[in-house]
């Protein structure tokens, strides 16, 4: 099987969007992205008529949450709808002599001045505050579409009705350092403009196969969306997971910003000493898939011999899950009650940490992932966890301070791997290498 490991781990990361108070949330009344099969953003500008949203995707325009995406195709984009002009542009361009990749003159077109101005004015700053990890933050590429108008992928392979809507058209831009303005890419390279085979100015330049799609066709996709997401709870704050043997996390924040508080505790939280209100782990929903991840922090005991004691804000590897609605008898539903079904078959338990830097390394246990329940309710949410701390079977925590003792007595080499002068050298091992942590956070199981 294929862990998830380091990817899940680069994509947790890419993907968490945090928004400022101050800027328009994008669950707006017209779901731009969603009625053209996109991935969730975020909407960072709007004049009214036209909105910027900034999305993580892939390069097929993918969600990233899809457990086949790669590293290397996840993308952070700023997608735009535009109001089409009479002649069905998009974006402003002039008209000028350019040289192309074979240094040919051919006719071209340059980047209006009011485009790198608004990216300047109105984009960047935003992007740069709120998405500071993204990668390539130097550079910037927009995709556009026209408002009130959908077309055919052109992909007979691609259904129009499930598949990502392509954009029509692209600008992109680059700067040599962050601060600096932002200009068209092409003047990064040396180059005066684009060849006009290379660069559409909207709906006019498409090809023919890609047809405006029939107002049906339109409609099928947005029910096609709505059914998919009528399982599913349109956001997780304030909803609670139960653990297994009876504890309570509260969700806080927003979708692409989660933090589990602790409400209630089991034993094993109570040994740790969690008290309510902690914050013992973070994630995010995307409401349209129901897939939910989420980080669980990891229990770092502050005792004498333990060379990770100083990490205390350390994360575990994300977790991923599919959020359904529970079933009652027959092919109706229990409201106000959901289970999260795992993506992976294992999840990770004990975690390799570098102790120079907090982070985790690699897993050194994978035990078998299970479903959660996820419960509207506080007061049902109570009752359950009281019904669920009878039951027998929850470790406690000197037992599994033992395991990771004894994996630990398994895996590591002779006393001396840790002492200067030993096998790494000047150094010790133990400032070389990696230390085991255990990661002993209530696990939300069924």
């Amino acid at each position: 099987m294929k862990r998830p490991c380091c990817l899940a781990i680069a994509r947790f990361f890419f993907k968490v969007f945090v928004l400022a108070a101050c800027i328009q949330s994008a669950a707006a009344s017209i779901d731009h992205l969603s009625e053209r099969n996109l991935p969730p953003g975020k909407l960072i500008y709007t004049n009214g008529t036209d909105y910027y949203y900034a999305v993580v995707t892939t390069h097929e325009l993918q969600s990233p949450n899809e457990r086949w995406v790669k590293d290397e195709d996840i993308q952070f984009r700023v997608i735009a709808f535009r109001k089409a002009q009479p002649d069905g542009s998009l974006v402003h361009l002039l008209e000028q002599t350019v040289t192309d990749r074979f240094g040919k003159q051919v006719e071209g077109y340059r980047y209006h001045p009011q485009e790198a101005a608004l990216i300047n004015e109105h984009l960047i700053s935003t992007i740069d505050e709120q998405f500071p990890d993204r990668r390539f933050p130097n550079y910037l590429t927009i995709l556009f579409y026209s408002i009130g108008e959908y077309f055919s992928n052109g992909d007979r392979s691609n259904s129009d009705i499930d598949s990502p809507e392509r954009y029509v058209t692209q600008l992109m831009f680059g700067r040599p350092a962050p601060g600096q303005s932002m200009k068209p890419a092409y003047e990064e390279r040396g180059l005066s403009g684009s060849p006009a085979s290379w660069q559409k100015r909207g709906t006019q330049d498409l090809h023919a196969d890609r047809a405006p799609l029939a107002a049906e066709v339109v409609a099928m996709r947005v029910q096609a969306q709505q059914k998919r997401a009528a399982t599913m709870p349109e956001e997780l704050v304030g909803l609670n997971m139960v653990g297994k043997y009876g504890s309570i996390e509260t969700f806080r924040g927003e979708n692409q910003d989660l933090a589990l508080h602790v409400t209630m505790t089991d034993r094993l939280g109570k040994e740790m000493g969690h008290k309510p209100g902690a914050v013992v782990g973070k994630g995010h929903y995307d409401n349209r898939t129901g897939s939910f991840v989420y980080r669980p922090l990891l229990y770092t005991p502050d005792v004498k011999g333990n060379p990770a004691r100083h990490c205390k804000d350390t994360y575990g590897w994300p977790r991923e899950y599919s959020i359904r609605a529970v079933a009652a008898t027959g092919p109706s539903e229990m409201p106000g009650k959901w289970q999260a079904i795992p993506a992976y078959a294992e999840i990770c338990e004990v975690h390799a940490v570098d102790v120079r830097d907090c982070h985790v390394k690699k897993c050194t246990r994978y035990v078998e992932a299970e479903k959660f329940l996820i419960v509207a309710s506080e007061a049902d949410a109570v009752n359950i966890a009281v019904i669920r701390g009878q039951r027998s079977g929850q470790k406690t925590l000197a037992e599994s301070q033992r395991e990771l003792n004894e994996l630990n007595r398994v895996t590591q080499r002779s006393a001396t791997y840790w002492e200067a002068g030993g096998e790494c050298g000047a150094r010790s091992c133990y400032e070389e290498n990696i230390d085991n942590v255990n990661q002993f956070l209530i696990d939300n199981y069924w």
